[in-house]
């Protein structure tokens, strides 16, 4: 689980990255991020019902993301806020896959 200072969790702030941010998107996910507004590095993941239907599926995508992003928080030194919109591929997909994603949209936007 994400520590409470790497949670993005204002709608407004949620709203103010996916208005301002640089995206890059791929098969599995869409990352926005933009420059933080704390030192720290912040996190949210949102996964559709257009996704699935089922609440325990959408909640394994996020878990897997955000476990993802544990990993890789430490190696981020830019102060940056970031939301990641899985996509319906996301449904059957491992954490290997998540991981390869992730990254590459972050070395993508020169974060990591």
């Amino acid at each position: 689980m994400l520590p409470r200072k790497h949670r993005l969790t204002q709608d407004r702030e949620v709203k103010r990255v996916l208005r301002e941010g640089r995206a890059v998107v791929t098969n599995l996910l869409a990352l926005k991020a933009t420059k933080g507004a704390t030192p720290s590095v912040r996190v949210t993941v949102i996964v559709s019902t257009k996704v699935d239907k089922r609440a325990t599926r959408r909640n394994l995508i996020k878990r897997r993301i955000r476990e993802v992003f544990t990993e890789l928080i430490p190696d981020i030194t830019i102060p940056v806020d970031i939301v990641v919109t899985a996509k319906n591929e996301a449904l059957d997909r491992e954490q290997t896959a998540f991981q390869a994603a992730i990254e590459y949209c972050l070395k993508k936007l020169g974060v990591l």
